[in-house]
């Protein structure tokens, strides 16, 4: 294994493993709340977007309650895009995340996640190293992407596919 795929490899756990602890936190407690610890676009209890993520062959929609295509904070945290939905398919809930941040080291890193109400979480990281290096296209209104998906138990699920448009 190559250092770079091992790098990646480490981060995507690193990535998913933080992604499963930050789940449980509904961002929409933050948003619009005035306080100094989120800077997240009030959504007046409105979605602010709609999206999909399409993994393994299933597509999963879901209505954006935060859709902050430009830097914001939440929680003490920095973010470039933060994306958070929920959705139901077929009579399961599941919550959606797309984000990027910068890491302690001063790397840029880009995550798209899904967790589902019983525990089971699938997610997917890319550092970015260089502009180059980016998976996630940002527009004014539009976020497109996509990366290789790790789930639950270090499951290898495919390549999933995100698309918001935020309102």
């Amino acid at each position: 294994m190559t250092i770079r795929r091992l790098a990646t490899a480490l981060t995507s756990v690193v990535a998913l493993t933080l992604v499963a602890t930050a789940c449980g936190d509904d961002p929409a407690d933050g948003v619009g709340s005035g306080t100094s610890e989120s800077t997240l676009p009030s959504s007046d209890g409105a979605p602010t977007g709609s999206g999909s993520l399409t993994l393994a062959g299933t597509d999963y929609p879901f209505d954006a309650d935060v859709c902050a295509l430009t830097p914001v904070n939440h929680i003490a945290r920095d973010y470039e895009i933060y994306v958070h939905g929920t959705g139901e398919h077929q009579g399961d809930a599941y919550e959606v995340e797309v984000t990027r941040s910068t890491s302690a080291s001063g790397n840029s890193i880009e995550s798209i996640s899904i967790a589902f109400g019983d525990g089971e979480l699938a997610g997917g990281t890319n550092t970015i190293a260089t502009a180059e290096d980016a998976v996630l296209e940002v527009s004014s209104s539009l976020l497109v992407g996509e990366m290789e998906f790790i789930g639950t138990d270090d499951i290898t699920i495919g390549t999933g596919a995100v698309s918001v448009t935020c309102s």
